[in-house]
């Protein structure tokens, strides 16, 4: 329990170094890949809890800091983080331009990580299922053998009462 504590409250000092307006902190994506393995860290530790008042508690703040946590993306996906400066190219519009331009490809690169992490998740899917399916081949062969071998035990102790019986 006392780990789950623990990483609740560093998830909640994660959570207060970002404003919750405005422009995002310019290492918003290392806190925000802390935030994820802290996340996954407490959704294992949860189901370690006895009590299950204390589980549901613990439940329901994992579930508080997965909504800010999404919020804080979309936000960063939205073009919320702060973006580095003009360059010092002296000119606003093209400050602004530029500033536009960064913000534009934080944001593709933050939906690049996000689909390469969604095409790791889907291909470990795949292979438990992959894994799951040969297990299910394995248990249907054998339950087929368990079958035959019960039907000859049928035959043999029907024969054999035949003889016993004279």
């Amino acid at each position: 329990m006392s780990a789950v504590k623990t990483n609740l409250n560093d998830l909640k000092e994660l959570f207060e170094g970002i404003p919750a307006e405005g422009a995002l902190p310019d290492d918003v994506q290392e806190t925000i890949e802390e935030a994820e393995q802290l996340i996954e860290q407490l959704k294992i530790q949860v189901h370690s809890i006895g009590d299950a008042t204390a589980k549901s508690a613990a439940l329901a703040e994992t579930r508080k800091y997965i909504a800010k946590l999404d919020e804080v993306k979309r936000r960063q996906l939205m073009g919320g983080s702060a973006a580095a400066g003009a360059g010092g190219n002296g000119g606003g519009q093209m400050g602004a331009e530029d500033e536009r331009h960064n913000n534009n490809m934080a944001r593709l690169h933050a939906a690049r990580n996000q689909l390469l992490e969604s095409e790791r998740v889907a291909g470990e899917t795949l292979e438990r299922l992959n894994e799951q399916e040969e297990t299910m081949k394995r248990v249907n062969a054998n339950q087929k053998e368990v079958i035959a071998e019960q039907k000859l035990s049928d035959k043999l102790l029907t024969r054999m009462g035949k003889w016993w019986r004279g």
